[in-house]
């Protein structure tokens, strides 16, 4: 353990050299390519090349397939969300209120719903399809919001999940109403 001039430890000074992990066997743990604009790192940059999807940072995108969204052969399409590293630039903190507030009000209109929805599967007034279509719309709903947070360092992938997610609890406001 190695200590400061005031004593104390500090374990992001020392976290790279406490990891051992071979990147051979696990290429997704490679460090992912940024870019700068302005001197500020691109926290929201779109293209996979910016995003460290295909490999180096001065990559052109040559022989990517078309309609995989911008993914090389062999890439996995589940590695554009991924939780953000200790190593990847901050978010812009006007995008993350965005998306907190967004979340706020899915949330909140959410527990609400799912309230109303348990008294009427407790109460036993429900036809025999609510209970599945609300449980499986609110979680789907769910997942894709916490999908946005691991996107965040996308340009437009959180928002449109946020707005899938808003779309979701629409339906279930609609099977709701309905029974």
């Amino acid at each position: 353990m190695a200590t400061r001039a005031t004593g104390t430890y500090d374990p992001v000074e020392h976290l790279d050299s406490d990891i051992d992990v071979d990147l051979d066997d696990a290429p997704h743990l490679v460090p992912m390519a940024r870019t700068t604009t302005g001197g500020r790192a691109d926290s929201t940059a779109d293209s996979p090349s910016a995003a460290g999807l295909a490999g180096a940072a001065g990559d052109t995108g040559a022989g990517r397939s078309a309609g995989t969204g911008g993914l090389t052969p062999g890439q996995r399409p589940y590695a554009m969300l991924r939780l953000p590293g200790i190593h990847d630039p901050a978010p812009h903190p006007h995008r993350l209120l965005g998306m907190c507030a967004w979340a706020t009000a899915l949330g909140v209109v959410g527990l609400a719903v799912a309230v109303n929805a348990m008294f009427t599967i407790i109460a036993d007034t429900a036809a025999w399809w609510f209970q599945p279509a609300v449980v499986s719309a609110g979680l789907v709903g769910i997942g894709l919001a916490a999908g946005a947070f691991m996107a965040v360092h996308r340009r437009r992938l959180p928002w449109l999940m946020l707005a899938a997610a808003t779309a979701m609890l629409a339906l279930t406001i609609a099977l709701a109403s309905a029974a």
